[in-house]
């Protein structure tokens, strides 16, 4: 019988983009509810959560890359379940990536 291993183990095996996307948008994420305590030094928080927007917006970039990789690859079907959840995760990435780099932009601007 084979030795089960453990989740943290399981995830770690295959390193790759999916887990440097992932845990750069865990790190973005707890940055910025950590900047929401900032509320004294205003012109600290602003720098801090657009350089964490800036974080959160590469995350994003590198999920797109991820699944564009899946869209346009030759060898998926266009009717199989990997290519469509690929197209639904590039929009929803696009959008996310997109309201991140309006944040910092308009954070680094203001």
């Amino acid at each position: 019988m084979a030795k089960k291993k453990n989740f943290i183990v399981r995830y770690f095996s295959n390193f790759g983009l999916k887990q440097i996307s992932e845990l750069l948008l865990f790190a973005g994420l707890i940055a910025l509810i950590v900047s929401l305590f900032f509320t004294e030094q205003v012109e600290f928080a602003r720098v801090f959560m657009s350089v964490t927007l800036a974080v959160v917006a590469f995350a994003f970039a590198l999920c797109l890359v991820r699944h564009l990789r899946v869209v346009f690859n030759k060898k998926i079907n266009h009717r199989s379940p990997e290519w469509k959840s690929a197209v639904v995760n590039t929009v929803v990435a696009g959008l996310f990536f997109a309201v991140a780099l309006f944040g910092c932009i308009f954070g680094f601007c203001s």
